[in-house]
């Protein structure tokens, strides 16, 4: 996974410093309000568990990132409760490590007593709840790295990275045929077929339109819409069609109709 540009590195660090915050302000409260603490002994028991909180919060997510994300929905949806059992049961361990670790520095003996019922029920809800808030940061960022991979991946011309093809080896429902690209005017998405238009014949093929866009990148074609992919090469004018669109004249009298975006990269190809 690449990871994410400056500005967006900056807005993570930026929520994830405000999270802790919170949740070192949420434990304030709740020690002031529930426990006759003084200031320094809240502020002991606040560290005391939200450090352990944000110790293991940094490999949940990449755990998340690396493992989780980038499976399949049905698999990230059933990890999701034994990660968050798992992250609460760390969390409690590492608070009565921490508990246990003050009680040394202060009394010079070892305490690790369990939590009461009451308090290790609070304990586990306060897990469950954070690591829920976790995983939905840490989905976003996995959301936004991906949108981000897919702009990259649009806005880059594939001929940087194609070479042209001379032949190209179609597959009909009985054979398989070469051609070369530079013969065909279009071709147009006809359900699970592609319909291949040629200077003196058409072929009907099995092999879906994003295929061929994939491979006759390089060769001068482009999606002129949703369902057909035009090589420059074959178009003798093109008129405005309204609402940014245009209306494409092929070499054979064909026309077809260029959507917004189809019509913003015929004009883009234009000299």
């Amino acid at each position: 996974m690449k990871a994410a540009s400056a500005p967006h590195q900056k807005t993570d660090r930026r929520l994830a410093l405000a999270g802790a915050g919170l949740l070192c302000l949420a434990y304030i409260v709740v020690f002031a309000l529930t426990r006759p603490y003084g200031l320094a002994e809240t502020r002991r028991r606040t560290a005391m568990s939200v450090v352990p909180a944000l110790l293991l919060s940094v490999p949940t997510h990449l755990v998340l990132q690396s493992f989780i994300w980038p499976a399949r929905p049905r698999l990230q949806l059933a990890a999701q409760v034994p990660l968050a059992v798992l992250f609460t049961l760390l969390w409690y361990v590492l608070i009565l490590v921490a508990y246990s670790i003050g009680e040394i520095i202060r009394t010079g003996g070892l305490e690790a007593a369990p939590f009461i019922y009451v308090a290790f029920v609070w304990q586990m809800f306060q897990g469950i709840t954070l690591y829920a808030v976790i995983a939905l940061f840490s989905q976003v960022i996995h959301l936004r790295q991906r949108l981000a991979e897919a702009e990259t991946a649009l806005n880059s011309p594939r001929s940087n990275t194609q070479r042209p093809l001379t032949a190209l080896l179609v597959r009909t429902d009985r054979e398989m045929v070469s051609i070369d690209p530079s013969e065909i005017l279009r071709i147009s998405g006809a359900g699970d077929y592609s319909e291949l238009v040629l200077r003196d014949r058409t072929l009907l093929s099995t092999t879906p339109l994003a295929d061929f866009e994939d491979e006759l990148g390089a060769n001068g074609f482009v999606r002129a819409h949703r369902s057909h992919l035009v090589r420059l090469g074959a178009i003798e004018k093109a008129e405005p069609a309204g609402n940014g669109r245009l209306l494409l004249l092929l070499s054979n009298g064909d026309t077809v109709v260029a959507s917004r975006s189809g019509a913003r990269l015929i004009r883009n190809a234009a000299r």
